[in-house]
């Protein structure tokens, strides 16, 4: 079956309501946490300006997104992409409406060499201004 570029992609119109209330929640409900915190630091849209270059359907920016958030859940391996497969919380945090394969995600890293990591590098990093303007402690 083929897929269109717009129907893997997915807009986050509004912002999911966070609650402190005693429930089964999964270890991954932080990602919206960690989604907003990201924003403010305006990770996602130097994310997608640094990998505009890489090309491919799921975009650049959503992928190293979703790279962070299999940091984040404790994947260890690109097949662990099956296990979180179905994740609510996984898609919104990428911004993805269906999440790649692991070969997909594999074959988007390989195209990296020492001088787009170099380049990819110094678009993400924060200045000094910048990060003590988000973060209120020192670091």
């Amino acid at each position: 079956m083929r897929l269109s570029v717009a129907s893997l992609r997915r807009m986050i119109k509004g912002k999911l309501s966070v609650e402190f209330v005693p429930q089964d929640l999964t270890s991954y409900s932080g990602l919206e946490l960690l989604r907003r915190y990201l924003r403010q630091l305006d990770l996602p849209r130097r994310l997608r300006a640094a990998c505009a270059s890489t090309g491919g359907d799921y975009g650049g920016g959503r992928l190293a997104l979703l790279i962070l958030s299999l940091f984040y859940v404790g994947a260890r391996r690109l097949e662990h992409l099956r296990y979180v497969r179905g994740d609510p919380l996984i898609a919104r945090f990428c911004g993805l409406a269906r999440l790649p394969t692991a070969r997909t995600v594999g074959n988007w890293l390989r195209q990296f060499s020492q001088a787009t990591l170099a380049r990819w590098s110094s678009s993400t990093t924060l200045s000094s201004s910048r990060r003590s303007s988000v973060w209120p402690c020192r670091v």
